[in-house]
């Protein structure tokens, strides 16, 4: 029987807080499946099974209470178009823009939006499709494609992880930072949401959101880190963000942070 564990880098350390105050404490054996399911809306491709590939060991911070995946994958640049594809077919589309349409409200000026894990860039298309116009509008994201596609529209694009440093960005100019369905994919929430807090001008806006304990949804290896409403509070309060907008819907918290 196959007994490798995923993962190539063990945390020392919570994603979400940063406290070392951490402890393993699942063991969950997978099998791949080879036609994903859908269960309670949820995509599954790996179930828990005895006849497993491979075990996913997860640890708990006993300061914030975040789960994560420990050891993991290093997250690196990629390939995929399937981003792309889907904004080339308006897959999901209202989806998207209901974020949109949420921010709005909050944002006091129109100068400098940062799309950060922006995928195909489905919030800058569709900022662009409600007339808003930005002077200036970065998209970052770690697939390449992705980023090759909106510099081919006209936009300012960075292949990189938000964890990295961006000399391109000056610190207090940002207007609104876009983080959505990417909190649960970076390397570190803590250090992404201190290099966007950074990037915000005082009364700036982020946009987040975040996988929740406190919901229904799977326990999924893609799906790395899961959280909870006071973790996220304390995260953003601790770089100057105060939250001004949260909402608990399909399983994930979206919260709207104000730069103190």
């Amino acid at each position: 029987m196959n007994r490798k564990i995923y993962g190539n880098v063990i945390r020392k350390q919570c994603p979400v807080c940063n406290s070392m105050d951490i402890e393993n404490v699942w063991k969950i054996p997978y099998k791949k499946l080879d036609i994903p399911i859908t269960v309670r809306k949820h995509k599954l491709q790996l179930v828990p099974s005895y006849d497993y590939d491979v075990t996913y060991h997860y640890s708990v911070c006993n300061t914030c209470n975040s789960i994560f995946l420990n050891p993991y994958n290093h997250w690196s640049t990629t390939g995929s178009y399937d981003y792309v594809r889907k904004v080339k077919n308006r897959e999901e589309w209202n989806n998207y823009a209901k974020r949109v349409e949420r921010v709005l409200p909050f944002i006091k000026s129109f100068d400098f939006l940062i799309d950060a894990g922006c995928g195909g860039g489905q919030n800058l298309l569709i900022f662009k499709e409600k007339g808003i116009k930005w002077k200036r509008e970065v998209a970052e994201e770690v697939n390449k494609p992705c980023i090759d596609y909106l510099k081919s529209l006209g936009y300012e694009g960075y292949c990189r992880g938000i964890e990295d440093k961006f000399p391109e960005i000056k610190e207090a100019t940002a207007d609104c930072v876009m983080f959505c369905e990417a909190f649960e994919h970076v390397e570190s929430p803590f250090i992404a949401i201190k290099n966007m807090s950074g990037w915000l001008k005082v009364g700036g806006v982020l946009y987040l959101s975040a996988q929740a304990q406190e919901g229904d949804m799977f326990i999924t290896a893609g799906e790395s880190i899961a959280t909870n409403f006071d973790a996220i509070k304390n995260v953003l309060n601790n770089f100057g963000l105060e939250i001004v907008f949260k909402l608990f819907t399909s399983g994930k918290w979206v919260v709207i942070g104000r730069k103190k």
